[in-house]
């Protein structure tokens, strides 16, 4: 039994009886390297093993693909939130002058601006500490805004 790598794609078949492959497709039997394979380098038909700094650099980049899924991730639910706490809370139906006033010249914008960042228990701490009820804008609104990004921190913790 041997193995068999895909010329086009590098899948490889392990353990194998590689006769069965086409060779024109295939490279039967390569003395496949023995680290994950996402340290292999190709040169040609012959996979080989990465440098430390090659290794490193694909470790970062899977780093750095994770943390941004989880921010993406993370402003999607602040901005969903915002939404869901502007239709719950019925905002939607204020004056233009109310929602200018109280969502836009207030410290509630940043709080908002932190949620659709994903900056949950900032957007907490500004609202807890620079936003008072002003009507339209309630204290059970306030009180409804912090409870969602605890909600939302529970979720997704940073």
């Amino acid at each position: 039994m041997g193995n068999a790598v895909r010329r086009s794609t590098k899948q490889v078949f392990r353990d194998v009886d590689s006769s069965l492959f086409p060779e024109a497709e295939y490279i039967r039997d390569a003395v496949l390297p023995l680290v994950d394979e996402k340290y292999w380098k190709w040169t040609g038909d012959v996979p080989s093993e990465m440098t430390q700094a090659e290794k490193d650099q694909v470790d970062l980049s899977e780093q750095i693909a994770l943390v941004d899924a989880f921010l993406n991730a993370t402003a999607e639910a602040g901005k969903k939130s915002i939404m869901d706490w502007v239709v719950y809370n019925g905002i939607q139906n204020w004056t233009e002058a109310q929602k200018a006033d109280i969502l836009f010249n207030t410290p509630i914008s940043r709080a908002m601006q932190a949620c659709d960042h994903g900056a949950f228990q900032t957007a907490k701490y500004i609202v807890t500490n620079n936003v008072v009820a002003a009507a339209p804008l309630t204290q059970g609104m306030i009180d409804d805004f912090k409870n969602r990004m605890d909600s939302l921190s529970a979720q997704y913790p940073m």
